[in-house]
């Protein structure tokens, strides 16, 4: 799926503000935190506290599901690749297209950010006919 065909999933995808991304933990229930993203050419871009436990799981273990919910819900699962420096300029200028905000720049001093990149590897079905 691209951000440039034209069904109601890729407009979910193109204008949702928020997405639920679940991480596994070894002993328990996921980590499932609500953020910001960025969805370009089949990738979700989310931007993060680079010491935060939702990147040290996916720094350990990189698959992710993410869910877009409402009432027509949409589910991803992929796989994580954390950037600590040389953030694609395009997904910064995606970011402060749509939020007014570059995940670049740390929320409070000292924060060093991160970019996870997020390759979908599969739209389980039910969520692309629901």
């Amino acid at each position: 799926m691209t951000t440039t065909e034209n069904t109601p999933a890729q407009e979910r995808l193109r204008t949702a503000r928020t997405v639920w991304l679940c991480a596994a933990r070894a002993d328990g229930p996921p980590l499932v935190r609500a953020t910001w993203f960025v969805f370009l050419d089949g990738v979700w871009w989310i931007g993060a506290a680079a010491g935060g436990a939702l990147v040290r799981l996916l720094e350990r273990r990189p698959r992710a599901t993410l869910a877009l919910d409402g009432p027509a819900p949409l589910v991803a699962e992929g796989d994580t690749r954390v950037h600590r420096t040389g953030f694609p300029a395009g997904v910064r200028e995606s970011f402060l297209a749509k939020y007014g905000w570059d995940p670049a720049i740390p929320a409070r001093p000292g924060e060093r950010r991160v970019l996870l990149e997020i390759a979908v590897r599969d739209w389980p079905r039910a969520s692309l006919t629901d």
